[in-house]
């Protein structure tokens, strides 16, 4: 039995709408009452009718093929690695149940604080000067998170025009971004290439995502017990084909069955339902015109950038008369893929729109992807990146790892710990974890993949928040060593070291003060010559700084900014 909803207008006939669950309910159901009606007191009034199966509309052309029931594909697109006992009364469908997992896993809170394009320097975690100016912390610019909600709104509008699966498309479109690098592409980029350096496979960011709901991301169940997401074979087939980077027109579903797992490059296959395909295409659609948009609002396209686009789709669509921002051209593909789509041809574009979509594409990287003046330095997220793993590389100790991890408890080695053991078979396991055991410690590859997998879980702030403390550890470290010397020069009559080593500090001292004034007053604490340990050996070195042979015009001004920092600290501890 179908729930439609009808309506008489003046000609006194009725009308019915169709309906998702008229595309995806099994034959046969329904035909005990097939046209029972209300009779409206008004004629425009709405009302509620049963009826059986009737054939879907012209414009749903794609319900014969849609991942219903009825499909010879269901059995496969639904299964999943362990059988799930489905609750009496849960109404869900399958990929409902998939879409609520995926959505209320801490994998996908992440992606609130991941980048989309731009990466923002909010909560002051780029203080750089040189960096934090070109890190827009603009709250109006896309994040990951927004992307992917972006993705399966038009994915789902594309659908229920065609007839297809909205639900399966939906959790596809939630899911696709999930194991997605810190710092945008650049990100990825880095990551693949400390991969390809380390000898593990090469990363990206789709296979991640596969990775992370197959393997890493776990939800708690009613009983606090921690599990993977175990989701339906379809949603995890459309994660790791929906690359939308390459462009495709025509693109129709494969029929293989294969493990995912094995695939070993983007856009290697296919999806293997017309939903994939949706979703793979919509990813394009709501990154062109949002980039655009975006990059409006934070003054990096301008109003002759304008004119550029409108010239690039009046030259492939003369009667395109609208603004092009992500609203025209969302309506644009959208509109163009419903009318030129078919079974026989795929999901596709007219040659026109394909084309004025390729060069807007093309405009994008030129203008917004490959500016300089738009991201923070490559350079700046590869040391991030590559610090934290060389940092993390660098303490590996077989089995005793872990305790190698708890000896450096000045490093930010808690969170990384804890990972491990979540997915080891470690002793101190938990007994609420009941995920998968992902990494063998006795494999040191597997560890590397292991630093991998945990970075690219990281937010932007996460990546650099933790970096910053791994360089503030090693700051802290070198204090140390010059504490050491200058007690032990003092000690065994070095005077000549004595005197250097409390020359060197002193001029770290005031680098460290000039960075002390570009940072937010909350983190100066955690500038090494601000520690306790770093004013201690900075009362030494100033004394020693006065009464050495300095011009006493610099020597003037050199005091004046160490007094300078000497308020500053006090502000700082109080208890001083």
């Amino acid at each position: 039995m179908l729930l439609q909803v009808g309506f008489q207008n003046h000609d006194k006939k009725t009308h019915f709408l169709p309906t998702q669950n008229s595309l995806s309910k099994p034959r046969g159901q329904g035909s005990l009452l097939t046209s029972s009606k209300i009779h409206p007191l008004r004629s425009d009034q709405v009302q509620i009718a049963f009826t059986g199966i009737k054939t879907p509309p012209a414009k749903a052309i794609f319900a014969s093929v849609a991942m219903t029931p009825q499909n010879p594909k269901w059995k496969q697109a639904i299964k999943r690695e362990l059988p799930v006992r489905k609750k009496a009364n849960d109404p869900r469908t399958d990929f409902e149940r998939d879409f609520n997992r995926i959505l209320h896993s801490e994998g996908y809170d992440r992606l609130r604080y991941k980048a989309q394009t731009y990466v923002k320097a909010h909560k002051g975690v780029l203080p750089d000067a040189k960096i934090a100016h070109v890190a827009p912390p603009n709250d109006m610019v896309s994040t990951r998170s927004t992307h992917v909600s972006q993705v399966a709104d038009i994915a789902k509008r594309i659908c229920k025009k065609l007839g297809l699966n909205e639900e399966l498309a939906e959790a596809i479109a939630h899911g696709h971004d999930i194991g997605h690098s810190p710092f945008g592409h650049e990100g990825e980029h880095i990551l693949r290439r400390i991969s390809s350096d380390e000898g593990l496979e090469p990363f990206w960011h789709e296979k991640n995502s596969l990775n992370m709901v197959d393997n890493l991301v776990t939800l708690k169940n009613k009983k606090g017990l921690s599990k993977n997401l175990n989701l339906t074979y379809a949603v995890r087939d459309g994660i790791i084909t929906h690359c939308g980077e390459v462009d495709q027109n025509g693109i129709k579903p494969r029929n293989e069955v294969i493990d995912l797992m094995s695939l070993k490059k983007a856009s290697e296959t296919q999806p293997f339902t017309w939903e994939g395909c949706i979703v793979k295409i919509s990813d394009k659609i709501a990154y062109i015109g949002r980039d655009i948009e975006d990059a409006q609002r934070l003054g990096i396209l301008n109003e002759g950038n304008q004119k550029d686009l409108q010239k690039i789709i009046k030259k492939h669509i003369p009667k395109f008369k609208n603004e092009v921002n992500n609203s025209s051209l969302i309506d644009l593909f959208i509109d163009d893929i419903v009318k030129n789509s078919s079974i026989d041809n795929g999901i596709g574009f007219s040659k026109p729109v394909f084309e004025a979509m390729k060069e807007i594409k093309n405009y994008n990287y030129k203008n917004i992807y490959h500016t300089e003046a738009l991201h923070p330095p490559a350079e700046y997220f590869n040391t991030v990146l590559r610090t934290t793993f060389n940092t993390y590389d660098n303490l590996y100790k077989g089995e005793n790892t872990l305790q190698e991890l708890d000896r450096h408890a000045n490093l930010p080695t808690k969170d990384f710990k804890d990972w491990l053991i979540k997915h080891t078979d470690s002793e101190q396991k938990p007994k609420e974890y009941k995920n998968k055991i992902v990494y063998d410690l006795k494999d040191q590859q597997q560890y590397k993949k292991a630093i991998i997998d945990y970075m690219s879980g990281m937010t932007d702030d996460f990546a650099v928040t933790t970096y910053k403390k791994i360089s503030q550890a090693e700051k802290i470290n070198k204090l140390s060593e010059l504490k050491n010397q200058i007690t032990s020069s003092a000690i065994y009559g070095d005077y000549k070291t004595y005197k250097a080593t409390k020359r060197t500090y002193a001029k770290q001292a005031i680098e460290d003060f000039d960075a002390a004034k570009q940072a937010p007053a909350m983190t100066i604490q955690n500038i090494p010559v601000f520690s306790k340990l770093g004013w201690k050996i900075l009362k030494i070195a100033i004394r020693e700084h006065f009464s050495s042979k300095t011009p006493e015009e610099k020597l003037l001004k050199q005091k004046a900014k160490l007094l300078k920092m000497e308020e500053l600290y006090k502000k700082t501890h109080p208890e001083t």
